[in-house]
């Protein structure tokens, strides 16, 4: 990563949406689990920006898994020895205690890669519903504010209406299928989530996020998105595992995490959220743009999956997500599909 750029990315970012109340972030203390994944390390970076810049006097306790990912927070050793972030190492799936006042707790911890789908289903099942109960339970301990991160497979395997998927539609999920251990733990996870504000009136949000993507992704990302622009950034051609005509929402990583302030600040108790954008992008599409934005050096080449990888594949062709709910309290997306791509590549090359 090109930290000068990406510094450039959060000053970006920041300008975008200063329109945003900051200040209802004053002193407060910001739990996120999954602290080093893809919208997880892009939240504490652009928080600790904002911070610092107009003095919030913010403390973030980053929670992650895994104790080498993690040492990614460690760039970060003023601000960890001036006590305003808190790297910990946790398995979410394990019960701890942590000392102090929490205002907002964020769980994003959750094994989102189709590799994992296919390959793990059970541990994928354990991570989303009993973290989820964990983090539930340290909520209600701290009278804290619960973001529940869901994803957008909750709605199932059907084809989204034309005005796109909205809240209170129902999904229809075949359970009998392996690659369902992630929508039906999300949504398992979901009613925990609501039930707990409503047994022990603590409060609660639920994010159904669409396909986020933008520079903190992982090296081991899998999602087709991440290897084009794997392929981008080390001259390959971009290699498709399908005729393209999937159409999902997509949304960069600085709008998404606005998402997540504004229903942090601005949710009402219990409500669900689309977070997500008017882009509707196929896999195609994001094939030919990232080829446009190297001038057409790079092909784009067909190649058939192995079995083992069909079995993370989603089979549903149309997925786009309404924002509309979101957008009614203050959330306005500023990055178009293109930018974003265009952007994510400054940051890495």
């Amino acid at each position: 990563m090109n930290e000068r750029n990406y510094q450039i990315e959060l000053e970006k970012a920041y300008l975008e949406n200063k329109d945003f109340d900051y200040l209802k972030l004053q002193d407060k203390v910001i739990l996120f689990t999954g602290a080093c994944g893809l919208i997880g390390r892009y939240f504490v970076d652009f928080v600790l920006y904002v911070s610092s810049k107009l003095n919030l006097n913010v403390k973030i306790i980053a929670l992650e898994k895994n104790p080498d990912v993690l040492d990614l927070l460690y760039k970060y050793k003023e601000y960890i020895n001036q006590g305003k972030v808190i790297p910990i190492t946790q398995d979410v799936t394990k019960s701890f205690n942590i000392d102090g006042e929490i205002d907002f707790i964020i769980h994003a911890a959750s094994p989102a890669n189709p590799f994992w789908f296919a390959n793990y289903p059970v541990d994928v099942i354990n991570a989303n519903v009993n973290g989820t109960l964990n983090m539930l339970n340290l909520a209600k301990e701290k009278n804290a504010k619960f973001l529940f991160i869901s994803s957008g497979e909750v709605y199932g395997m059907q084809n989204c209406p034309d005005y796109g998927y909205v809240e209170s539609q129902p999904g229809i999920v075949d359970s009998s299928i392996v690659r369902s251990c992630y929508t039906e733990s999300k949504r398992c996870s979901e009613t925990l989530t609501i039930s707990f504000g409503y047994q022990y009136h603590i409060d609660v949000n639920v994010a159904r996020l669409c396909y986020i993507y933008g520079p903190t992704y992982s090296p081991n990302e899998t999602r087709v998105i991440f290897q084009f622009i794997n392929n981008y950034l080390n001259n390959e051609d971009i290699v498709m595992k399908s005729n393209g005509e999937q159409v999902r929402s997509y949304l960069y990583v600085s709008d998404g995490v606005m998402a997540l302030l504004n229903i942090l600040v601005n949710g009402s108790n219990s409500e669900v959220y689309n977070v997500s954008s008017y882009d509707a992008v196929s896999i195609k599409d994001i094939a030919r743009t990232i080829s446009e934005l190297s001038n057409g050096n790079l092909k784009v080449i067909f190649e058939l999956p192995k079995e083992d990888e069909k079995k993370g594949f989603s089979k549903f062709m149309m997925a786009i997500q309404n924002p509309e709910k979101l957008i009614s309290i203050g959330y306005s997306p500023k990055v178009s599909f293109k930018e974003g791509i265009k952007r994510t590549i400054d940051v890495l090359r």
